[in-house]
């Protein structure tokens, strides 16, 4: 089993051409989209996690280990400037 932090992960701020991708992640979650802005994290080529800059609601694909992606938004988003 492939570690996941060994393959690359992009973490990027969300914008227009990102909103059908951030609805399909909801829907996947069975959540609302958080309140924008979002920051979105990515793996291999696909949209994992998608985390209101407040840091207070994600929302995150099901189908893949996401739990320490959404943490590693929040710690982020949490630490001094």
């Amino acid at each position: 089993m492939t570690s996941l932090f060994t393959l690359p992960i992009t973490i990027r701020l969300s914008g227009p051409d990102d909103v059908s991708a951030v609805r399909r992640l909801a829907a996947l979650d069975c959540a609302p989209v958080p309140r924008e802005p979002l920051v979105l994290v990515e793996m291999e080529g696909e949209l994992r996690a998608a985390v209101s800059t407040d840091g207070h609601t994600a929302i995150a694909d099901p189908f893949h280990r996401t739990l320490e992606l959404v943490a590693l938004v929040r710690d982020h988003l949490a630490a001094p400037a």
